[in-house]
């Protein structure tokens, strides 16, 4: 056992292994739900991300890299997701219209990093039994980079990627919009 897995070990019970990345983790003594998330990610996307404190978006903890991936320890986000919620038929216009307004002001802490989310869809937008919205899953996010013609790595989920995600151009803030207007 390494150090960093005695030092989860001393601080966090696993409660529950929600994907094969995923693990849930109450912090003992902080009574925080947070996830460890195993990924072969750029560092500097969630190097950025840590000092981010806002209440649209999943907060960043810590970061570790181990055995050639990066170990992020994000905050567990406890509620429903917009595609539960749509599939129960429980989302009205209303809802529609508060969840939207809350991803466009995390949307615009990322956007000011230079952080493009990239992949916006139901399954990555939470919300939580008190009614705040978050958006999570920062697994495909870039970093925006002045100059280049295309991304380096194409990402996103069909029906919901802008088609710049598909090696036509780069992706920036306009392909999160894209994707935003069509979940919404």
């Amino acid at each position: 056992m390494n150090w960093l897995e005695q030092a989860l070990q001393s601080e966090y019970e696993t409660v529950a292994v929600l994907a094969q990345n995923k693990v849930r983790l109450p912090h003992r003594d902080l009574g925080q739900d947070l996830l460890k998330i195993e990924l072969a990610a750029d560092k500097a996307i969630y190097q950025r991300l840590m000092p981010m404190h806002h209440p649209n978006l999943a907060q960043i903890f810590d970061i570790f890299e181990q055995d050639g991936k990066l170990i992020v320890l994000e905050e567990f986000i406890d509620g429903t997701s917009v595609a539960d919620l749509l599939t129960a038929g429980l989302f009205n216009e209303e809802g529609a219209k508060k969840s939207c307004a809350a991803l466009c002001d995390g949307l615009y802490a990322l956007h000011l990093s230079g952080i493009i989310h990239r992949d916006i869809k139901p399954e990555n937008v939470m919300i939580e039994n008190g009614g705040r919205v978050v958006l999570i899953d920062y697994e495909a996010a870039r970093i925006f980079k002045c100059g280049r013609s295309k991304d380096t790595c194409i990402l996103g989920t069909a029906g919901h990627a802008a088609p710049e995600q598909f090696g036509i151009t780069q992706t920036d803030e306009r392909s999160d919009v894209y994707s935003l207007g069509i979940l919404l």
